[in-house]
């Protein structure tokens, strides 16, 4: 979680080191050189990693560097709560950006920022390590990246040593050297302090870790005989801690050593929780004690708190639970009822279920589940029910039922109906289950891709729910809003949106993110590009306008969103979303949003020449489909097999693909129905493009033209485009170039208005020929449109080698030796904007190495010997303008 209060002017600032620590002089210096690295301090605990990070923290901050301190928790494991508290660090940091994601905002070259990660062991999740990586990889060179860690965290280590992006920091730097295990003994025991050779006898034992000499001084404070107890102190570092810790313990009064076991359960305390967990107890004056002794220590960003050292404080559960076997419940329950009573409900609830109470949890989730479900968090909710045995949420059945909303949104419509058709919810005397079990059931439908019978069912239902249970009547309007436009009736989706608008009235954070994604659709199916994008960039956003700034559940919107990112031709961003969603997407299993992201993956693969990874995702994809009953998803990934065959010019091969997903059943839902995975990728149209490029483009052509009509009729301006395009593919084929240009400018027209990319660049070079010649035409003439002349030259450069270089160029221009890569196409037209090499590097996301090298390799090809040489040459042949 993040270790800030809800305070806008701390809310990510940094511990301040404490007046008592030991400035670690050998360190600091070493971590300041580390710019453009992930330093990693990694060591077991108490050997100071905290410490050491927390006056790195104030030294950078007084240098005038942005800082931001996250203190992680298990809960981060979930990956929207991750990056919605990236979105609050960037914003902090002041380095936020308008349509830009948290990861390409903190990987922009002109960044200067600190970002510190504590405890980072706590984050096992794939997809997020997957995200750390990746920024760690990117990190700009003016920027720092610290964690501290007990175990190997899995962040491809390697990679980032042999690429120079790694300082390691570990438990043999982080132990005390003599003076330093000297100043911290010294300032412990004040005038008392020990001889040299006391200090060397303890700094021997201890080897330097620092937690157990802190330990140390605090048992010497009490022994009679300081010779005595420095003479029996023995034992290695792993039996250290426990040794001192019951030293210290031991010394304590009665009342003393029961406040430190029952404070050690929760994470953080103040005077009225410790006297809630200690009856009789003056809280402030306990606390005040214990600082005294140096047991309880301040949170600083949090103003009031109080924690112990994690060493301590492990030590101390440990003790309780070997003492009094069923205090630490009894605990937990009473922390949970007083976070209840300060209207702290997650924690409340959070506590009942770590002490195993599961009576009070449930009471606490029946109170909570609405509202939580409406804030969209659904995984913290799918967690604590997974903790509670089934047998007591299932004797709850108005529990249970909204229990099943937040198992279909994390882990699929699958499980989430098998557990409706046990639980007899239509018969139910209790109207919140009747309510919530009518709106799952069509919700559900139409999750498992029963599009027609989810409309049906869900019509009917919407005329029989209660208006007071807002939750599930806005959930289901969203939904057949949803299934209403995949079965192709527009207006009827669009009225089922204002519906669900006027219900939960922006309240709901959840239905408004399906609202907002659900009109994108529309907008998006009927060739809206830019209305679509702007839409699903507010439904991922929206939820961050609540207090905990969750985005659970939003890979709905976000898949669509990255499609549309993907559609721009921003590859970078488009490859941080796929990393963000696919993971979301594969759980929850939605079958359009499981192909697309699967798609778009392979896409964004291919075309960075990753074949490899490219067919993986297709064959992931097509497992998934085998593995869930989704025939569509298995077709989609052989349609595209074919595609990329295609492209290969195996047309055999990919013919033979063909067959293999050629499933009526699919194809005839697919023509009554508006299925977005497959708006432009069904089997007749890629039928048509293998025809075009391997059989008979005339008998191609005519079939064009009546889905062209069609496709226009029913206002489906992106598949009209495809077809367009396709089109001109056919007439070059042909031989009637006007009437291919003629095509080509009217569908270009549209695709540079809307701003589509990648549907133009994904048909491959044959296309790409075909607009270089239609754009040395219409330069030379009289009237052009300047955006239409913009948007051609994009192309070419999105094109890049796939074209022939010498017909990139003026006839005159000498042919090059060996052909420029995309990349450094790519180089040279960053290039005429004026970018330095840290530029390029922060805006290919590559290293200032990367960029070196792309340099040297033009000026090799174009006989260069500077960049302003290669970019006047580049210009007269062509390849830039």
């Amino acid at each position: 979680m993040l270790n800030v209060p809800d305070c806008p002017d701390t809310r990510f600032i940094g511990p301040v080191p404490l007046s008592q620590q030991i400035e670690r002089v050998r360190l600091l210096p070493l971590i300041a050189r580390a710019g453009g690295t992930l330093t990693l301090l990694s060591a077991p605990a108490g050997f100071g990693k905290s410490t050491v990070m927390a006056q790195t923290c104030a030294q950078l901050s007084q240098a005038g560097i942005a800082t931001a301190w996250l203190n992680t928790h298990a809960a981060d494991n979930d990956l929207p709560r991750w990056l919605a508290s990236l979105d609050r660090i960037t914003s902090h940091l002041g380095i936020a950006r308008p349509g830009c994601d948290a990861i390409t905002c903190l990987t922009m070259p002109t960044a200067s920022y600190a970002l510190f990660i504590d405890e980072l062991e706590t984050i096992q999740e794939p997809s997020v390590l997957a995200l750390l990586q990746e920024l760690a990889l990117h990190l700009p060179h003016r920027a720092y990246l610290i964690a501290t860690t007990r175990l190997t965290p899995a962040l491809g280590l390697a990679r980032l040593r042999a690429s120079g992006r790694l300082t390691e920091i570990g438990a043999g730097e982080l132990r005390f050297d003599i003076e330093e295990s000297q100043a911290l003994l010294d300032g412990q025991l004040g005038a008392a302090s020990l001889s040299r050779a006391d200090v060397e006898h303890l700094h021997g034992k201890t080897e330097g870790w620092a937690a157990a000499l802190w330990l140390a001084s605090i048992a010497l404070k009490r022994s009679e005989s300081r010779l005595e107890f420095i003479a029996r102190f023995s034992g290695s570092t792993s039996t250290v801690a426990q040794y001192l810790s019951e030293v210290v313990l031991a010394e304590q009064s009665p009342t003393v050593r029961r406040v430190l076991l029952r404070m050690s359960v929760p994470r953080h305390f103040n005077p009225v929780l410790c006297e809630a967990l200690n009856p009789g107890v003056d809280g402030r004056e306990m606390i005040e004690q214990l600082q005294a002794q140096g047991l309880a220590v301040p949170v600083e960003t949090k103003h009031g708190l109080w924690r112990f050292h994690s060493l301590f404080a492990e030590f101390l559960r440990d003790q309780l639970d070997r003492e009094s076997p069923g205090e630490n419940a009894r605990l937990h329950l009473a922390a949970s009822r007083w976070f209840d009573s300060q209207g702290q409900a997650v924690q409340a609830i959070d506590h009942a279920v770590l002490g195993q109470q599961y009576e009070q949890a449930i009471l606490l989730l029946e109170h909570h589940t609405e509202s939580l479900l409406e804030q969209g968090r659904m995984r913290l909710l799918r967690r604590w029910f997974t903790a509670i045995p089934e047998h007591l949420v299932a004797a709850r059945p108005r529990l249970h039922v909204m229990s099943l909303w937040a198992l279909a949104l994390t882990e699929g419509a699958h499980l989430a109906w098998q557990e409706l058709e046990r639980l007899d919810w239509r018969n139910s005397p209790d109207p919140h289950v009747r309510n919530h079990g009518a709106a799952l059931y069509p919700t559900l439908l139409g999750m498992r891709d029963h599009c027609e019978e989810a409309v049906t069912v869900g019509m009917r239902t919407l005329n029989n729910l209660e208006a007071r249970h807002t939750f599930a009547s806005t959930t289901l309007l969203n939904a057949i809003a949803h299934q209403t436009l995949i079965i192709g009736d527009t207006r009827d989706a669009q009225r089922m949106v204002d519906a669900a608008r006027r219900l939960h009235g922006g309240e709901s954070h959840f239905n408004r993110m399906y609202s907002e994604t659900t009109e994108g659709l529309i907008d998006l199916l009927h060739g809206r590009l830019r209305h679509a994008s702007a839409r699903f960039r507010l439904a991922v956003d929206v939820t961050r306008t609540s207090h905990h700034r969750h985005v659970h559940g939003n890979a709905w919107a976000g898949v669509l969103h990255t499609a549309t990112v993907y559609e721009a031709n921003d590859l970078a961003q488009t490859r941080h979303l796929i990393n963000v969603y696919l993971p979301l997407a594969r759980e929850v299993g939605i079958p359009d949003h499981l192909i697309l992201i699967y798609l778009l993956k392979c896409r964004l693969a291919f075309t960075e020449n990753d074949l490899e990874t490219a067919l993986h995702a297709l064959t992931e994809l097509e497992y998934l489909g085998h593995r869930r009953s989704l025939p569509r998803a298995v077709a989609a990934a052989q349609l595209e097999r074919a595609k990329i065959l295609l492209i290969q010019g195996e047309g055999e091969a990919a013919r033979d693909e063909l067959s293999r997903a050629d499933d009526p059943v699919i194809w005839a839902r697919e023509c009554r129905q508006r299925l977005l995975a497959h708006d432009s990728h069904y089997l007749r149209l890629a039928r048509l493009r293998w025809d075009i490029h391997f059989g008979d483009p005339v008998a191609a052509l005519k079939q064009l033209a009546v889905d062209l009509e069609e496709a226009n009729a029913s206002g489906r301006r992106h598949r009209a485009l495809v077809l367009q395009l396709l089109q001109v593919l056919a007439l070059q084929r042909c031989d009637n170039l006007l009437a291919a240009h003629k095509t080509l400018e009217e569908a270009l027209t549209f695709a540079a208005r809307e701003g589509y990319v990648r549907t133009v660049l994904d048909e491959g070079a044959a296309l790409g020929q075909v607009v270089l010649e239609f754009k040395q035409l219409y330069e030379a003439r009289s009237s052009r449109t300047p955006l239409l002349l913009d948007y051609l030259r994009s192309l070419l450069i999105g094109f890049g080698p796939a074209l022939p270089p010498e017909q990139a160029r003026p006839a005159s221009a000498a042919p090059l030796p060996e052909p420029l890569t995309r990349k450094e196409i790519e180089v040279l037209v960053l290039l005429t904007d004026g970018c330095s090499n840290l530029d390029l590097a922060g805006r290919m996301h590559v290293s200032l190495s990367t960029v070196r090298t792309h340099l040297r390799n033009i000026n090799a090809k174009l006989s260069t010997g500077s960049r302003n040489q290669a970019l006047a040459v580049a210009r007269k042949m062509g390849l830039v303008s």
